[in-house]
């Protein structure tokens, strides 16, 4: 799941941060003062309004445009504020940041006051610095989408590094434990991943295991090692194939999430591979697998997993399973506001497999549903009664934790608004298109919605 997690703000030497203050910003419209087109008069606002919220004021500066419109900055012993308007649409952006006693929402409210405007916009951000031995580690956000974003604090760093497909840190968080952040992304916690693996990973193999028992399973992507976990409670399972480009990143997670792969890794059925996925399955033999895996990392772009959710990777995937096969996919957030990327992931594998079934998962540390799909060449649902699954589950290895008969049932019906919103697409992902986010995991860039 790309973020504003920026890279050059962290690297080898970020061991925390500390708070250093709060950045107020705020966009107004709809202000008839004459001060938008006054640059010298807005510099002396901002000088009032900087010393009436307690700053020193260090140094000013204005400049005015032509033919309308000024910016006005104010240097303050802690930090700034500064303006830029267009008059022609009563409009302004400002921002104050400030550490110390001084107080930046008094100033902006200051501002504002001063401007008159009929329509305010604000924000409140914590300002916080890489380093400090005395809080070892960090804060960062994450986009939900271009306009929303969701904040983690990381109490604890365990190891971080950039590999040579991503950025990774493993930490531990006081509300959700040990965490695996890709690229600045969320992928998993301690507290909650066991929805998501045995979310992804059941659904497929009862669908399969109902027609012949589930031999053979390919798990492409999962770094943390929890789906090989689940697979490894289907007791018919001989070989399980993980592959996983990033090998660094894996090596991580063996060390420093015990709790998710809980020993998988070390199973004598287990073969890990550090392949690219879409080279590799190139090279399987037709109809050789039961259950293929694909929890990949989301489409970012210029991501490793980019091409995992095209036209043509579903296409050999659908090669290298049996008739009765099945292969469940992360599919993007399927949040009504996310569903774009979400529904046209389906329309795609609706192109290759002649069943697909979409649902969705609780996932508390995203603050929102995941979207899995499950596909084959035939169909699922007359598999999948709450009969047939509680007979299955008696034969695993382990209890669920999440997942119940009645609750699987349930999650296959497909919602309205996703069904409207898949019948709303005839285009397909596909190597020559490949999903673009814009920098918001899940999210599918305009132009192509």
């Amino acid at each position: 799941m790309a973020s504003l997690f920026i890279h050059d703000c962290y690297g080898p030497a970020l061991m925390g941060t500390r708070s250093v203050g709060l950045h107020v910003l705020a966009d107004i419209s709809g202000s008839a003062s004459p001060l938008l087109n006054d640059a010298a008069g807005l510099e002396e606002l901002l000088c009032a309004a900087s010393v009436a919220a307690g700053a020193t004021v260090l140094t000013s500066h204005h400049h005015a445009f032509a033919p309308q419109g000024a910016s006005a900055v104010v240097v303050l012993a802690e930090s700034h504020v500064s303006i830029h308007t267009w008059p022609e649409w009563g409009g302004a952006t400002l921002d104050a940041y400030t550490c110390g006693d001084a107080d930046p929402e008094r100033l902006i409210d200051t501002v504002i006051d001063g401007l008159q405007p009929t329509s305010v916009r604000r924000a409140t951000v914590p300002r916080t610095v890489p380093g400090g031995p005395d809080d070892p580690g960090f804060r960062f956000s994450e986009f939900i989408t271009p306009a929303d974003r969701y904040e983690h604090d990381v109490a604890e760093i365990y190891v971080q590094g950039r590999s040579k497909f991503q950025d990774f840190v493993i930490g531990r968080s006081t509300v959700w434990g040990r965490m695996l952040i890709l690229d600045g992304v969320v992928q998993s916690t301690e507290a909650d991943e066991f929805i998501y693996h045995e979310g992804i990973v059941h659904p497929a193999c009862y669908a399969a295991a109902a027609v012949a028992p589930v031999r053979d399973v390919l798990v492409l992507g999962g770094g943390e090692g929890a789906c090989l976990r689940e697979v490894l409670r289907w007791p018919t399972v001989q070989r399980v194939t993980m592959i996983d480009i990033d090998g660094e990143v894996v090596d991580a997670c063996r060390e420093h999430l015990p709790n998710h792969h809980q020993g998988a890794f070390d199973d004598p059925r287990v073969h890990l591979l550090h392949r690219d996925a879409v080279q590799y399955l190139r090279e399987l033999p037709d109809a050789s697998l039961d259950v293929v895996i694909s929890d990949m990392t989301d489409p970012v772009e210029a991501g490793p997993s980019t091409f995992c959710f095209t036209v043509e990777f579903f296409e050999q995937i659908k090669r290298v399973l049996r008739p009765h096969g099945v292969v469940a996919v992360q599919a993007g957030p399927s949040s009504p506001v996310e569903i774009a990327l979400h529904a046209k992931v389906i329309r795609t594998l609706q192109s290759v497999f002649p069943d697909v079934i979409p649902y969705s998962v609780d996932a508390p540390c995203y603050g929102r549903d995941l979207g899995f799909v499950i596909a084959s060449r035939a169909d699922q649902r007359s598999r999948l009664s709450a009969e047939d699954i509680a007979a299955m589950d008696a034969e695993l290895i382990g209890r669920h934790r999440w997942l119940t008969p009645e609750l699987l049932v349930g999650k296959l019906s497909v919602p309205p608004f996703l069904r409207e919103a898949i019948a709303q697409r005839a285009d397909v992902y596909s190597e020559a298109a490949p999903p673009s986010t814009a920098g918001a995991a899940g999210w599918e860039s305009p132009q192509e919605s």
